[in-house]
């Protein structure tokens, strides 16, 4: 299940526990018969026809109209999918004597092809799961949190990374006035360096991009990322960094913008590409795998 966060850290066993309704179907086995496996070619044939012919994965329409929704705590929540077909969501689920709350589920266009094969099941990129939470209680205090951010963006500044991106927003024209992260992680949850310099690289591209655009200039800089703690979210308002909750990150990229998402679990690349007057001017990401290593991760041979 894909969420926002990188690499958490944590003892809690339910950290990060979601639920959805999707259900295994146990009369689907590995053994395919030739029949159910040519229903599920079809289905494939049908999904990939539908995904080059251009149709959005992640309509912003229904990104914002199921945020609305999310934001008003209705009753129940309509979702309408790729397929056209609208959905039905109960606004809370039960686990046990626990209420879970909704979120808005982003899924890979490859995850389709994959739960074809593994389950014969039918998959929107966009759908409604439910959990108990992200946010964590805070590991550190802000002071604490502080002192290791400055510790670790002295490193980003000092290492190689840092100028090659500087060089590069240096030559842009027009200037963008924005810059958001999208998954950063959480430096309060986290004991490694990567959601530190990630985070100091908002920053840095922010300075850049307020000395390229002159005095007056002004540029907004934002994050989401739904595992944020407070002492996170403390940390980054010091930073003049504005945390918004998601999907509102992705509804902010425009061709204003510098988007950093460097190894997040939702398809941020996918979320991006799918509204080409929306494309940001920038984007930053980590390695991305070939079109050979993707074809052979989600083939039928080791869906099965």
């Amino acid at each position: 299940m894909s969420t926002h966060r990188s690499s958490p850290t944590t003892s809690n066993p339910d950290y990060f526990r979601i639920e959805d309704d999707w259900e295994w179907d146990p009369s689907v086995e590995k053994d395919l018969s030739d029949n159910a496996f040519e229903e599920i070619r079809k289905y494939v044939q049908s999904a990939r026809e539908m995904y080059d012919s251009g149709k959005p994965l992640f309509p912003r329409s229904v990104i914002l109209d199921a945020a609305q929704q999310l934001k008003a705590k209705s009753d129940k929540i309509f979702l309408r999918g790729w397929d056209g077909q609208v959905k039905e969501y109960p606004y809370y689920r039960a686990r046990g004597e626990e209420t879970l709350i909704p979120i808005l589920h982003f899924g890979a266009f490859e995850n389709r092809i994959k739960f074809a094969y593994i389950a014969g099941s039918t998959y929107n990129p966009l759908s409604i799961c439910w959990t108990n939470g992200f946010a964590q209680h805070p590991r550190h205090t802000l002071e604490q949190i502080t002192d290791k951010f400055k510790m670790h963006e002295k490193s980003w500044r000092e290492g190689d990374i840092c100028p090659l991106i500087t060089e590069s927003i240096c030559k842009m024209d027009p200037v963008p006035t924005k810059v958001i992260g999208l998954g950063l992680g959480t430096p309060d949850q986290c004991d490694g360096k990567g959601p530190f310099f990630q985070h100091a690289a908002i920053v840095t591209i922010a300075e850049v991009l307020k000395e390229k655009g002159g005095r007056e200039a002004a540029c907004m800089s934002f994050c989401q990322d739904p595992a944020y703690s407070s002492t996170d979210k403390e940390l980054l308002e010091d930073l003049n960094v504005t945390v918004l909750e998601s999907p509102m990150g992705f509804l902010e990229i425009d061709s204003n913008s510098i988007v950093v998402s460097i190894s997040p679990n939702v398809p941020v690349k996918q979320i991006v590409a799918d509204d080409r007057s929306h494309w940001p001017a920038m984007m930053i990401w980590a390695r991305i795998d070939s079109t050979e290593q993707e074809k052979e991760m989600y083939s039928p041979r080791h869906a099965l």
